[in-house]
């Protein structure tokens, strides 16, 4: 079994690397902030039997960023200072703690407001982090291959970027308000600001060990390969009354799914999003009444089959798995 799940995930590796290939850079629908920072020469040490010292620069005036690290390769566990020259520490760079495989834990401010695009990546001895309730962005990658087992994301998040937890094989809970992506119809006079709870492209991808998620916000979207590999997980989004797309992989591999409702509003369920879901034996169509369109990438013939009398569990996961959903009528 080990081995056939493992095979599974290389498969979703491989189908990833294939796809983030050929992804558009300009393409950041995450909205995360750009927090690089580039020539900061300013350190501050601690003085401690570490020697930890933060590189950092300033922003907006009276603010601090922290841009690097460095201290003792001794695994041991650091405190990010609330205050440099009397200024509030508020930021979390770009890739400001990458790679640091000697830090297990991490503890940051109250006063930090923003985590940068792989903040924390790979640092693979890394099993605790705190994220302030301030937090309103965190960064494409930022916990990526760390070795978190649980983490809380404040409710005060506004955007989450994509693989932020991706291949953390060590985790196994998450307290989680769905990404809020901001939106502004410029449509409507005046224009409505609203958000979006967006679960983002590869979020968990390839989390082992998840066997829970807790969800304080309603979903509206799962991007595509957003739980994949999750062999262990068995629970799923509370889906919110504008519900409208599963993306391509979203669910493949997770093994331990037995059930699962289409909402009424959902529009279109991506190609392989059930795939490798043995165990996803009861599919709910909220609206039996809705007709699917049922489209293969190689096959013109249009195949149309209403929800409730003429789809199974096993059309989601086997019969029409390689396919996109789409509603035709309502």
């Amino acid at each position: 079994m080990k081995r056939i799940l493992a095979l599974m995930l290389a498969m979703l590796m491989i189908c990833l690397a294939f796809a983030a290939c050929s992804k558009d850079e300009d393409e950041n629908e995450g909205g995360t902030i750009d927090l690089t920072v580039t020539d900061s020469d300013s350190v501050y040490n601690t003085g401690n039997e570490n020697n930890d010292q933060f590189y950092y620069d300033y922003i907006n005036g009276d603010e601090v960023i922290i841009t690097g690290y460095a201290g003792s390769h001794a695994l041991h566990a650091i405190t990010v200072p609330e205050k440099i020259d009397e200024r509030p520490v508020t930021a979390i760079a770009n890739c400001a703690f990458m790679s640091k495989t000697n830090l297990t834990e991490i503890t940051l401010p109250a006063t930090v407001n923003n985590i940068g695009v792989s903040a924390f990546a790979k640092c693979t001895n890394l099993t605790k982090v705190n994220v302030p309730d301030a937090v309103t962005a965190v960064g494409d990658s930022a916990f990526q291959e760390t070795a978190i087992t649980e983490i809380t994301l404040p409710t005060t998040l506004i955007t989450l970027g994509e693989n932020v937890f991706a291949k953390c094989e060590k985790l196994v809970k998450v307290t989680l308000p769905a990404g809020k992506v901001q939106e502004i119809d410029t449509t409507a006079e005046p224009a409505v600001e609203y958000t979006v709870n967006v679960i983002p492209e590869r979020l968990f991808f390839g989390c082992t060990a998840l066997t829970e998620v807790v969800w304080t916000s309603a979903v509206d979207r799962i991007e595509a390969y957003a739980f994949a590999g999750c062999v262990e997980l068995t629970t799923v989004p509370t889906w919110s009354d504008n519900a409208t797309y599963i993306g391509t992989c979203a669910f493949a591999g997770c093994a331990k799914i037995t059930a699962m409702t289409i909402p009424a509003t959902l529009t279109e369920i991506g190609a392989y999003a059930f795939y490798g879901c043995s165990a996803l034996a009861n599919v709910t169509f909220a609206n039996p009444i809705f007709l699917w369109d049922l489209d293969h990438p190689k096959e013109d013939v249009p195949d149309e089959r209403k929800a409730g009398s003429e789809l199974t569990a096993k059309d989601l996961t086997d019969t029409f798995v390689a396919y996109t959903w789409t509603v035709v009528s309502r």
